[in-house]
């Protein structure tokens, strides 16, 4: 019963050769369920839910084949094939049966589309011939505002007027350097054309005007299309020191403000040394402002440097004929690793400071210059060229495998940069099979590491890494200097195992010697525990259960201990583990474990019933919550330290566990599980619990709690004018909330 597609799911182009042929590569589609279909049959009966299991083990059909060419790539996004309905299962056979079309069509602006029907089966071996209609060529000849010819690359895309659906009428086609004309050699006759186009730089996109296309066979039009009408633009020959002009050069253009740069390019000259530079003023960037060429074919470096008055929107400044000569030296240098080694190829970028916020939040950030970098020869030496304004600099100084360096810069003085190499922690890992390698965490830390000012070097946190067979603990891009090294347990307060004082020289790299295979399970103890009742059945824990350990420093803890059903793996640094369980609706005594296999003994005690005589009526239609506060902890904390994430949702966990709820029904009694016996405080919550319910405090009561016996009823007086007051607060928040209290 669906629809079929409205659109095009699948694109792949290709142009013709001289012969005319163009060869698209084969790809497999499937075809995938829809998702919101797919949402709605989960909320259908129990029958239907067991058709959309058959149906869900064939979803391996759904999956993409390997496409090729540039529509391939998304073959499993919604195309239809026999081989859907083959490896798909039920869900594939169904949606096969969708009908689905496939077609070649020659891609042109004409009136109609040429297409011819691909079937879904293999593709023949003859070719699949598209006629072409009678066509006639349209040449957009580019140019500035003021005409003259603008010679850089430009893509044009020539669509048909109003029409934005037949993506069949939509050619793009770039224009390259040098080249005057975006020549389309096949158009329709008799249409009206638009151009959309763009430069290299995405920030300059505009559409022509509407154009009458050529209306007789074999003609060719041509049209003066105005690139770039709402910008502003620089246009100037670039000359040598001689007059001769530099074509086909690189030089880098920069257009800066005191707020910093405004446009910066690399753009290639014409022929005739030619060129032209758009930009856009943006907002804070006012006058005065200044005009740099830099072309760095040469040592010293070429350039050129002028301030603009001014800078008009949509309009050519021809700044005539610029001469290139000779920028005086800035500044120079060497750059050396931590050994004194010159270093080559490092990158020397220069930057400057400038203000940048208002008021208050002004700062000062170095930036970089634009274009004003260079790259050290083999002795490591560098140079920098420029006529710069007068302000603070500094480098910036980057190689592989060495840390950033920043120097300041000195007038006059050559510059001596030292760079720090970099170093790795690299360790491998014998770790038991039965170990849980996913909680094993890896810690960095520094003892002693020097860094540059305003830098520092904190802890860091890894996992293991498995790699071609071995167990790595890993660290890249560390500073050489001494570090610890921990192992701990996720959810453990304290390292199992520490190599201290690791120390790592400049440009260690590989396997250090004092981390080579190292034997986790010689350091820690496993715990399985296996949770029982008094009968030695097997009893289902879903909760973690606190432990007492012995911290590296001597002091003892409580810490949470995760359990999953009928069955607990704990680790410990230490030979024994106490143990204290807690589940509602049991009590266990504490237990001390020994390292391998042992059972804890939870022995099922009743629920407690609290009565609360006629607060069910004064309520009415408010839900109603009693709860038994523990006031004994029996030696136990008041609350668990968080240290990481798991530690930190097991604290959560105590949090609550120390108390049970339960809600009051239509008898005024409200039946509640609780961990152990002793004094306890009632304390009653009106209205939804996730409302913040309004809570009246009652006296505390007595639990007993007898193994195998009946549930304990307790009958708690209250004060009815307390209550009453608090169900008028719930009520009349809920009334105040979004959706009227429903």
């Amino acid at each position: 019963d669906q629809a079929p597609l409205s659109r095009l799911e699948v694109r792949t182009r290709r142009l013709t050769d001289e012969m005319g042929l163009a060869v698209v590569d084969h790809f497999q589609l499937y075809r995938r369920a829809d998702e919101r279909e797919a949402k709605q049959q989960k909320r259908s009966s129990a029958k239907d839910g067991a058709k959309r299991a058959a149906a869900g083990r064939g979803k391996g059909g759904a999956r993409g084949g390997k496409g090729g060419g540039k529509g391939g790539g998304k073959a499993g996004g919604k195309g239809a094939g026999k081989a859907g309905a083959a490896k798909g299962g039920k869900k594939g056979a169904v949606a096969s049966q969708l009908p689905t079309t496939f077609e070649a069509a020659l891609l042109m602006p004409l009136t109609a589309p040429v297409t011819a029907q691909i079937s879904v089966d293999p593709l023949p071996e003859g070719v699949i011939v598209l006629q072409k209609p009678a066509t006639a060529a349209l040449a957009l000849r580019t140019v500035d505002r003021d005409g003259r010819p603008f010679t850089h690359p430009v893509r044009g895309q020539l669509e048909l007027v109003d029409d934005e659906s037949a993506a069949w009428s939509r050619v793009m086609l770039r224009k390259e350097q040098n080249e005057e004309v975006i020549e389309f050699p096949h158009v329709g006759l008799g249409l009206l054309l638009q151009a959309s186009c763009r430069l290299d730089d995405d920030d300059f996109r505009w559409q022509s005007d509407a154009m009458q296309g050529p209306v007789a066979a074999g003609e060719r039009v041509v049209v003066d299309l105005v690139v770039a009408p709402d910008a502003g633009m620089l246009f100037a020959k670039l000359v040598d020191d001689a007059g001769a002009p530099l074509g086909g050069v690189r030089p880098s253009f920069l257009i800066s403000s005191r707020a910093g740069r405004l446009e910066g390019e690399e753009v290639i000259t014409d022929v005739a040394g030619r060129f032209h530079l758009p930009y856009k003023v943006r907002e804070g960037q006012v006058a005065p402002y200044r005009f740099e060429v830099r072309l760095g074919d040469a040592v010293p470096t070429r350039g050129f440097a002028s301030p603009l008055a001014q800078l008009p929107v949509a309009k050519v400044t021809d700044l005539g004929e610029l001469a290139l000569g000779d920028l005086s030296e800035f500044a120079r240098g060497v750059v050396v690793d931590d050994a004194g080694a010159p270093l080559a190829g490092a990158s020397v970028q220069l930057e400057r400071e400038r203000i940048s916020g208002q008021g208050e939040k002004q700062r000062a950030n170095f930036v970089a210059e634009p274009f004003v970098r260079t790259k050290t020869a083999d002795d490591g030496s560098f140079q920098l060229f420029g006529d710069f304004e007068p302000g603070r600099y500094r480098f910036r100084v980057e190689k592989a495998e060495h840390f950033r360096t920043f120097a300041a810069v000195s007038g006059g003085d050559d510059v001596r940069v030292e760079m720090t190499r970099k170093c790795r922690v690299v360790g491998t890992v014998l770790a038991p099979e039965w170990m849980n390698r996913k909680r094993v965490r890896v810690e960095l830390r520094p003892v002693a590491v020097s860094t540059p000012p305003g830098e520092e070097v904190g802890q860091r946190e890894d996992q293991l890494h498995d790699h071609q067979g071995k167990t790595y603990a890993f660290f890249d891009w560390v500073r050489p200097g001494t570090y610890d090294v921990l192992f701990r347990l996720q959810g453990f307060p304290d390292a199992f195992l520490v190599i201290d004082r690791l120390v790592l020289e400049p440009g260690q790299v590989g396997l250090h010697p004092r981390m080579r295979d190292l034997d986790l399970g010689a350091y820690i103890f496993r715990y399985e525990i296996y949770p029982v009742d008094e009968n030695g059945q097997s009893v289902s824990v879903n909760r973690p259960q606190l432990a007492k350990i012995t911290r590296r420093d001597g002091a003892q803890q409580y810490i949470g201990l995760v359990m999953k059903g009928g069955y607990g793996e704990v680790f410990n640094t230490a030979p024994q583990l106490e143990v204290v369980p807690m589940m509602g609706g049991y009590v266990a005594d504490r237990q001390v474990l020994a390292p391998g296999r042992s059972e804890l003994v939870f022995r099922s005690v009743p629920p407690v019933d609290v009565v609360l005589y006629g607060l069910s009526a004064l309520a009415a239609e408010l839900p109603v919550h009693v709860q038994l506060q523990r006031l004994e902890s029996g030696g136990l904390p008041d609350a668990l330290e968080s240290y990481d994430g798991m530690s930190q949702r097991i604290a959560g966990w105590y949090a609550i566990t120390r108390h049970g709820t339960g809600r009051l029904d239509e008898l005024d009694t409200a039946r509640v599980q609780v961990t152990a016996g002793g004094p306890h405080k009632v304390v009653v919550r009106v209205g939804p619990l996730k409302r913040n319910p309004q809570v009246v405090e009652m006296d505390a009561v007595d639990v007993k709690l007898v193994p195998g016996g009946e549930p304990q009823r307790i009958v708690v007086p209250y004060d009815i004018a307390a209550l009453q007051q608090a169900i008028e607060a719930a009520r009349a928040a809920l009334e105040a909330a979004p959706g009227g209290g429903k």
